[in-house]
């Protein structure tokens, strides 16, 4: 008995089942069949904050502190709002190196909308910096993180602007070095002579391949610091004790020459009624007229700088 009555309420079970399937579920257009009435899935509205941050520009300039190079770089930065539902009081910040340096704020964000900030940051020659940038709201949040890396170039070839971030006669070394020379100078000695005496008989004459292993331009502290150097450190040292004496910066100049594929440097100076006069830093006064002359000679200028002015010759 107890069988008959589970057989019959399995075939009820069964009728109500077909009965439902012919009401819920109708042919398609392609032969198959679809459920005519779906389950609509939960949609859930929220923003999606996310941030973005490079370097898009930068520049070599000279550091009104330290008269050395520096380096200036433009930082632009983002944040969008990736996400379905609009992101309402938005915060931005950026950090340099880990320090606070900016804050925004932005009432609303739309979906798919975006801001962008740009800074300003500045950097001495041969450092880095560690650049993070951060945005939040109360329902989402996005961090970036990313570095600005630049070592100053220590040649002239590929960008001849730079040459004159070498000479620096307002740097704390080369002040107190030429206040040092004409304070002990013999008093009829004539100031460029004993600057020039001082750069031949304390720099001692090294190759860049035997310290650098390849071409390396010495900032004057450097050279002064080493007590080396070779043609070009000699000539930027001199100019720039020369200009820290208060020669102006039309009056004396790095030379670089050139012979065959051979490069040298020398300074010229403005000798008023006499002209220009070419000398050889690393010779002393004894070179002086033909010592210059003849270890000169040869040697086609090229170009011609100081701190202010770079100029092409040939």
């Amino acid at each position: 008995m107890a069988s008959k009555k589970a057989i019959v309420a399995v075939s009820v079970i069964a009728v109500f089942a077909v009965i439902a399937v012919l009401f819920l579920w109708r042919p398609s257009p392609n032969g198959k069949t679809i459920f005519e009435d779906t389950i609509e899935p939960v949609i859930i509205y929220t923003p999606n904050l996310v941030v973005n941050g490079y370097e898009s520009d930068g520049h070599w300039t000279r550091s009104m502190t330290t008269n050395l190079p520096e380096y200036v770089s433009t930082v632009s930065c983002s944040v969008s709002n990736t996400g379905n539902a609009e992101a309402q009081d938005v915060n931005f910040e950026i950090r340099v190196d880990g320090e606070l340096f900016g804050t925004e704020f932005v009432s609303s964000i739309p979906v798919q909308g975006r801001r962008s900030y740009s800074y300003t940051i500045s950097m001495p020659y041969d450092s880095s910096r560690t650049i993070e940038v951060k945005s939040w709201c109360s329902e989402s949040s996005d961090i970036s993180t990313f570095s600005i890396n630049h070592e100053f170039p220590r040649y002239w070839d590929e960008n001849p602007d730079i040459l004159k971030l070498f000479i620096t006669p307002n740097e704390f070394n080369v002040v107190l070095k030429e206040s040092q020379i004409i304070d002990s100078k013999f008093f009829l000695t004539p100031n460029w002579m004993a600057i020039r005496d001082w750069v031949s008989d304390n720099i001692e004459y090294r190759y860049d391949s035997n310290i650098y292993g390849t071409e390396h331009w010495q900032f004057p502290l450097e050279t002064l610091r080493l007590g080396t150097g070779d043609c070009e450190d000699f000539s930027i040292l001199t100019c720039s004790l020369l200009r820290a004496n208060g020669w102006s910066t039309n009056d004396v100049f790095v030379v670089l020459g050139k012979n065959g594929d051979n490069y040298h440097a020398w300074v010229k100076i403005d000798m008023g009624i006499l002209g220009w006069y070419n000398l050889e830093p690393q010779g002393g006064s004894w070179n002086l007229v033909i010592g210059d002359f003849l270890m000169l000679s040869g040697y086609t200028p090229i170009y011609q700088f100081n701190d202010l002015q770079v100029q092409k010759l040939g």
